[in-house]
């Protein structure tokens, strides 16, 4: 199995890429340190990584990282190390601290771990357009950057969408499906950017399902027919 992994990444490095992906991996095989600078995106995806280990700082020019579906518990300080990483992908691990991120970030899945506590790191991303938080029992949230476009929150205990998410200039997709909201500020429905915008699952009674049902240009016009200034 090791001289299959050796050859897997032996293969890839033509394409500046590693795909490691469901080979059960509990550590990253030595082997792909030794194209380090000329590798550009790695997928160890589906294994059982417990951590990941500071000699990941090797990958100078990584843009992708996809560290989906491991056992991963934390996202390390180094992290911040990395100057030109624009996609990380690390949903469905077991991660409760984030202490640093690359602010290169362009796109950044968490979703389904288990932080509960919003990282406040996230408004520190100034060139973050795409952010999937859906799946970690954060009940409130905190500040994002203004450069986000799409926002997925679903699945979450959040009760309140806070003036850090309705005055997101830039923002097109807000999907904040299954959570705890009472209430939708009717002032979503002057958000002119909005092109998707998921509220199914929430125990709001504010917009009746016939609404929600028709899709997001009718859930907008009902919410812009509400405001009071």
């Amino acid at each position: 199995q090791k001289s299959n992994q050796i050859s897997s990444v032996r293969d890839s490095i033509y394409n500046h890429e590693v795909a490691l992906s469901g080979m059960k991996l509990n550590s990253v095989p030595e082997d792909i340190y030794s194209y380090a600078t000329n590798i550009f995106k790695i997928d160890l995806s589906k294994n059982i990584l417990p951590s990941i280990d500071l000699r990941f700082t090797e990958f100078e020019s990584l843009g992708d990282l996809n560290l989906n579906d491991n056992k991963i518990q934390e996202i390390p300080e180094f992290f911040s190390n990395f100057k030109t990483l624009k996609t990380l992908s690390i949903s469905k691990n077991n991660v409760k601290s984030i202490l640093s991120l690359p602010l290169s970030l362009e796109r950044l899945d968490l979703s389904w771990n288990r932080m509960g506590t919003f990282p406040n790191c996230l408004g520190n991303l100034k060139f973050l357009y795409f952010l999937e938080l859906s799946g970690n029992g954060f009940q409130t949230t905190s500040i994002f950057p203004n450069s986000i476009n799409e926002l997925y929150l679903n699945d979450n205990k959040i009760s309140t969408l806070d003036n850090n998410i309705t005055e997101l200039p830039n923002l097109e997709v807000l999907c904040i499906e299954n959570n705890d909201l009472s209430i939708i500020p009717s002032i979503l429905g002057f958000k002119d950017k909005i092109r998707t915008l998921k509220l199914e699952g929430n125990p709001q009674k504010m917009i009746r399902r016939q609404v929600l049902e028709k899709g997001t240009k009718s859930i907008l016009e009902y919410l812009k027919s509400r405001h009071v200034v």
